[in-house]
């Protein structure tokens, strides 16, 4: 797994949920909140980035 790898399942590609799967194999080695983000993916939810993303 690369960087590039996890950049683009956290913050491209946030619906591949094969590349979710991947990424929590390796969850000992990320940062617990990655792992609750990930988990919550699986599960269909979404974080709502719009207001981070506007500026707002």
């Amino acid at each position: 797994m690369t960087v590039a790898e996890v950049n683009r399942v956290m913050n491209v590609d946030r619906r591949d949920l094969d590349g979710v799967r991947r990424l929590l194999t390796a969850r000992a080695h990320l940062p617990a909140h990655w792992v609750d983000t990930l988990t919550a993916r699986l599960a269909d939810r979404y974080d709502d980035d719009s207001a981070r993303l506007e500026g707002a």
